[in-house]
């Protein structure tokens, strides 16, 4: 999930305003529209593993979010 690799900012840092993006990705997030199991794990070469990903909408309107694997 995009806030999983996210480091802790100081105390003294101002980030500034986000983007209409970085304020639409943090709304789905905190509402926890999108499960993702597992969350984390390692593959060696030629293995596989189910993945699922969950969508549980909370409004009608479109969601998206960029996962990596």
């Amino acid at each position: 999930m995009p806030n999983d690799s996210e480091i802790e900012m100081e105390t003294w840092a101002d980030p500034g305003e986000p983007t209409d993006d970085q304020a639409f990705e943090r709304d789905i997030l905190a509402k926890n529209i999108f499960t993702i199991e597992p969350r984390c794990g390692s593959l060696a070469p030629g293995q596989q593993t189910d993945v699922s990903v969950n969508y549980f909408p909370k409004e009608v309107r479109k969601h998206h979010l960029n996962l990596f694997f």
